[in-house]
């Protein structure tokens, strides 16, 4: 298991060859975020991911909202991986 850049170009790395990976991270704020879980799916072409968010919440006492799941195309640029899924568009630094 890595962490921090090296998981990110060892998923850009896979995810640029189409081959199985998963990729795990979490956006937070002042009270609240969301924990992403990216996976390179490798059985279509072209080369899809699924990625799936869930929310987290510290108001009103905490609360986890149910997960969301997408299937994205994904693309690589020199500095990042760009998701493009159906109802939003995300980067990811590669760096």
């Amino acid at each position: 298991m890595y962490s921090g850049a090296t998981s990110i170009r060892c998923f850009a790395k896979a995810a640029s060859t189409c081959r199985p990976a998963s990729l795990s991270w979490r956006r937070t704020g002042v009270d609240g975020g969301t924990e992403v879980h990216a996976m390179v799916r490798s059985d279509q072409q072209p080369c899809s991911v699924t990625y799936a968010t869930n929310d987290f919440s510290a108001n009103g006492g905490g609360r986890t909202y149910p997960a969301t799941t997408f299937v994205c195309d994904l693309s690589m640029v020199a500095s990042e991986i760009d998701f493009h899924c159906p109802t939003f568009d995300d980067e990811l630094p590669v760096s």
